[in-house]
């Protein structure tokens, strides 16, 4: 990948063949903004997770839908270290994702999420702003895990097939409107 301080893409169409790692120095941050709609065209990680410390550790924000190319191995990987990332659309809306990895000290959903079949690894405390969120790994064996808190004033139902739904962290900060877990495996 290309390694760059700050990026902001705009665009009716934005189309990620290649990793992203920023960097940052003293007074910039190392923030990744999409502004438009994101296809994911093979197994993509994006990183401002700047190494030698937290303080220039940059956001990841997509404010509109991310979808897949649809070759079967197109796959995201979003890790932010100590900066947030937030997800504005519809995660595998049209056509689902295969994986989707998230590493970060902060998640905002907004909208529904959705794999093929694939894992859906959350390693960050969530914040639910959108309405009915779905959270579905598909009817296969695709995992999902959350692995810290998740609150928000919302509804947010997990499906995850014949794969485990697995939650390590406290639920409802502030209290979820309701929560449905669907699945025929594992633990919830």
């Amino acid at each position: 990948g290309t390694t760059i301080e700050d990026i902001n893409l705009d665009g009716g169409s934005i189309v990620l063949q290649g990793d992203i790692v920023t960097s940052a120095t003293g007074d910039t941050d190392a923030d990744v903004d999409f502004d438009g709609a994101v296809v994911i065209d093979g197994a993509i990680s994006i990183t401002t997770d700047v190494s030698g410390g937290t303080a220039d550790d940059g956001k990841i924000d997509f404010s509109s839908t991310i979808n897949p190319e649809g070759s079967g191995t197109d796959s995201l990987t979003l890790n932010s270290g100590a900066g947030t990332i937030t997800l504005g659309g519809v995660i595998g809306g049209g056509t689902a994702l295969d994986a989707l990895t998230i590493d970060a000290t902060a998640l905002t959903i907004s909208n529904n999420i959705t794999t093929a079949d694939g894992l859906i690894d959350i390693n960050a405390p969530v914040t639910l702003t959108g309405t009915n969120l779905v959270v579905s790994s598909g009817t296969g064996t695709g995992n999902v895990d959350f692995s810290s808190t998740i609150s928000g004033n919302k509804d947010l139902d997990i499906l995850s097939g014949t794969g485990n739904v697995i939650i390590s962290g406290d639920i409802g900060g502030t209290a979820l409107t309701s929560l449905d877990i669907n699945q025929s495996a594992g633990t919830g």
